[in-house]
């Protein structure tokens, strides 16, 4: 794959999906798999044991990334975007390493926690029920 494997892998990923995808969107992915590339070659700068090509990752190359990510505090919803980003690259590889990584580390995936919206209050209540109660029907 070369020297620099996950930038390779991501090309070829973009490349493969290019007719499927508006010009505005193919931008913005390949900008995020760049950045997503450059980070990682940084990890592999720091742990130079991790594994460089995408098709042979395995869960430990996926941690690095996620603790990674929390270390250097992004949002779960990023985390969570740029996670499915790396998927369908690994997809694309056959690689199904984040699909192991869900069944047997489910606690390490980032999800987005799902915030109720606050309740009407009394007098809304009331109007809502002023409302209906001159319908006719």
């Amino acid at each position: 794959m070369g020297r620099y494997p996950l930038r390779a892998a991501a090309r070829a990923y973009m490349e493969a999906n290019r007719a499927y995808l508006a010009e505005s969107t193919y931008a913005e992915r390949e900008r995020k798999l760049r950045a997503i590339a450059q980070r990682f070659e940084d990890l592999c700068k720091e742990d130079p044991t991790l594994e460089k090509d995408p098709a042979g990752w395995t869960e430990r190359e996926l941690a690095a990334i996620l603790l990674d990510w929390k270390r250097r505090g992004l949002s779960l919803g990023t985390q969570k975007k740029n996670l499915g980003h790396i998927q369908a690259v690994l997809k694309y590889l056959g690689n199904g390493a984040l699909g192991k990584m869900k069944a047997t580390m489910p606690h390490a995936i980032p999800r987005t926690q799902y915030i109720r919206g606050s309740s009407l209050s009394e007098n809304q209540v009331t109007q809502v029920l002023m409302a209906t109660e001159s319908l006719k029907g």
